[in-house]
């Protein structure tokens, strides 16, 4: 029986959280295969052995790896800096990733018995968020539900055929009020970024630096984010 390659992202940390977050990963990776896939996780291994000084050599790995899978499911509570590198590899790969995340998911999948359709489906509880996915799925007239049972790799397509126009009276969803330069300044080099770790260049430092600066700022990283 042929099982499809999944590739598992989820935060790990640097700090006292790392063990945990280990531990929380091995639960993903034991749900994923609950699911009928094959689940690719080797930096939880490798994980519990080096430490963030081999940070760039773990995401060279990763990397390579998800090049061999079919799809990339990005689990947990957030998005980390390191997950945003395999997402985005992942999309420049034409590899489907999908969001498995919310912040209900701080210690793992759910106890209860929950299918891949039904947490793919859970938008996280950001009010901001939901109405920036559904302006964008009015725009391109799909129905919300369907929109979000869109993967992150098929909602970028749409968006480079035909971009959502930025709003003339109400701020973009993913930048506070009165930051859309600083927004769009700061998905540019976002993006210089990524396109140099795909060149063979060790940046995560970098990347790490550029998205806890988004964060501190309130700035959400999205797809075509430079010209919104």
């Amino acid at each position: 029986m042929t099982r499809k390659l999944v590739y598992i992202a989820h935060l790990l940390g640097d700090g006292a959280d790392r063990p945990k977050n280990l531990e929380r990963a091995a639960k993903w990776v034991a749900w994923a295969a609950e699911q009928g896939v094959a689940p690719v996780c080797t930096w939880v291994v490798l994980g519990s052995q080096w430490d963030e000084s081999r940070r760039e050599d773990g995401l060279a790995i990763d990397c390579a790896l998800i090049e061999r899978c079919d799809e990339v499911w990005a689990c947990g509570p957030r998005v980390s800096p390191g997950m945003h590198v395999e997402m985005t590899h992942a999309k420049n790969h034409n590899i489907p990733a999908h969001l498995l995340v919310n912040p209900e998911f701080k210690d793992g999948p759910p106890q209860r018995k929950s299918t891949f359709e039904e947490l793919s489906q859970r938008a996280p509880p950001d009010g901001r968020v939901v109405a920036h996915m559904k302006r964008m799925a009015e725009h391109h007239g799909v129905p919300y539900e369907d929109f979000l049972r869109l993967s992150q790799v098929q909602v970028v397509a749409l968006e480079l055929d035909n971009p959502t126009p930025k709003p003339t009276l109400a701020t973009p969803a993913h930048y506070p009020s009165g930051m859309g330069e600083e927004s769009r300044r700061l998905h540019r080099e976002y993006k210089k970024l990524v396109d140099a770790q795909l060149r063979g260049e060790k940046n995560g430092a970098e990347v790490i630096r550029l998205t806890d600066e988004c964060a501190a700022k309130g700035v959400i990283l999205v797809p075509g984010g430079e010209r919104l």
